[in-house]
C-alpha cells in the first residue's frame, strides 16, 4: 500500500512478495502498478476474491500462485491477461474446470499445474494451448494414458513435459513419440512396469522417435505409484460429465491415436481399433460365449466347438489408453513434496 499510494516505484515490473502475509485486502493495491510484468504471490493468504484484482494487470507476463484457497473459480480472472505467458499454480483445489478457464489465455507458453485434480478432459482442453513449450501436469492423479494422447495431439511444440506421479503407463510411450520438439521427459512416479507392455523397447521406440530428446527422467520412486487398481471404475461424477466435454476428449484422444499409428504402422493398430470400437470388441466376446454355451448343449456340435477358431482377445497392451478413471477415494494427492 505504500509503495503503491506514494509513487515511490512507479515504474516498478517485477514484485516478489512470496511467503508474506499478503491477504486479499492488499491484493486491492497491486493494479496501481501499471507496469507490472513479473508478479509472485507464492504461499500468501490470498483467495479467490482476491485474484479479481489482478484482471486489470493487462502488462503481466509472469505470475505465480500457489495458495490453497485458490480454486477453478480464482482462475477465471486471469482469462482477461492477453500478455500472460508463463502461469505457475500448485494448489491441490485445481480440476478438469480450472482448465477450462487456462486454455482461454492463449498467450501462455509456460504452465506448471502441479498437485491438483486435474483429469484426462483438462487435458484436452489444455491441448488447444498452442504455444506451450512447456508443461508441468505433476501430481495429478487423474491423468491416465487417455490424457496423454490429447496433449500430444495438440501441443506439438512442446520442449518439456511432466507428467510424473500421474496414471500414465508404458502404453502412452507411443503417443508422446508424436511430441519432436521435446527435449525434456519426465515420468517418474508412473506405472512404467505393468506386465501387459515391454517398456524397454517402448523407451526404445521414444529414443528414436524423439531426436531432440536431451533429458529422460523415468521411475525413481516405488513400483506401485501410479498403479490403476484392478476393479476401479469410472466414479459417479465422471458419469456426469457433460456430452461437449466429452465429445472433446475423446476428438483429442483419437487423434493421439491416429498420430500415433500413422508413426508406428501396424505396430500400433490395435490402439487406434482400440479407441474407435473397444465396444464392439467387448460385444464380439458376449457372443462367443453365448456361442459356446449353445456348442456344448448340442452334443451334434461338440467336435465342431473344440476345433473352431479363437474368440476376440482383448487387448491387454490398452489398458492404459482405455477410458477407467479411478475413484476418488484412490486419488490421493502427493501435495507436500513438489515437483521442479
Amino acid at each position: 500500500s505504500h509503495l503503491a499510494d506514494n509513487e515511490v516505484v512507479p515504474n516498478l515490473s517485477a514484485l516478489d512478495l512470496a511467503d508474506t502475509d499478503l491477504t486479499d485486502l492488499g491484493m486491492v493495491h497491486l493494479p496501481k502498478f501499471t507496469n507490472m510484468t513479473k508478479l509472485s504471490l507464492f504461499y500468501c493468504n490470498i483467495t479467490n476474491s482476491g485474484l479479481r484484482h489482478l484482471s486489470s494487470m493487462t502488462n503481466l507476463e509472469v505470475l505465480n500462485l500457489d495458495s490453497r484457497d485458490i480454486s477453478d473459480e480464482g482462475l477465471s480472472h486471469l482469462r482477461s491477461l492477453p500478455k500472460l505467458k508463463s502461469l505457475d499454480v500448485f494448489s491441490g483445489r485445481i480440476t478438469d474446470g480450472g482448465c477450462v478457464h487456462l486454455s482461454k489465455i492463449t498467450s501462455l507458453e509456460s504452465l506448471e499445474l502441479c498437485g491438483g485434480g486435474v483429469g484426462d478432459l483438462g487435458c484436452a482442453h489444455l491441448a488447444t494451448l498452442e504455444k506451450l513449450t512447456s508443461l508441468n501436469l505433476s501430481q495429478n492423479e487423474r491423468i491416465t494414458n487417455r490424457g496423454a494422447a490429447a496433449l500430444a495431439a495438440g501441443l506439438t511444440n512442446l520442449k518439456a513435459l511432466n507428467l510424473s506421479n500421474t496414471r500414465v503407463t508404458n502404453a502412452a510411450l507411443r503417443f508422446l513419440g508424436g511430441l519432436v520438439n521435446l527435449q525434456s521427459l519426465a515420468l517418474y512416479g508412473c506405472n512404467l512396469n505393468a506386465e501387459d507392455d515391454d517398456s524397454g523397447e517402448g523407451i526404445d521406440a521414444l529414443q528414436r522417435d524423439l531426436p531432440s530428446l536431451r533429458c529422460l527422467r523415468l521411475n525413481s520412486a516405488s513400483e506401485d505409484d501410479g498403479v490403476v487398481l484392478p476393479g476401479s471404475g469410472s466414479s459417479d461424477e465422471d458419469s456426469d460429465v457433460e456430452a461437449e466435454d466429452e465429445m472433446l476428449l475423446e476428438e483429442r484422444h483419437h487423434e493421439g491415436v491416429a498420430a500415433a499409428t500413422m508413426r508406428r504402422g501396424s505396430d500400433t493398430s490395435s490402439a487406434a481399433s482400440f479407441a474407435s470400437s473397444g465396444e464392439e470388441d467387448f460385444d464380439e466376446d458376449e457372443d462367443d460365449a453365448d456361442e459356446s454355451e449353445g456348442e456344448e448343449e448340442e452334443e451334434s456340435s461338440e467336435s465342431e466347438g473344440e476345433g473352431g477358431g479363437n474368440a476376440p482377445v482383448f487387448d491387454d497392451d490398452m489398458d492404459g489408453v482405455a477410458y477407467e478413471d479411478a475413484n476418488d477415494e484412490d486419488m490421493s494427492l502427493h501435495s507436500d513434496d513438489r515437483d521442479e
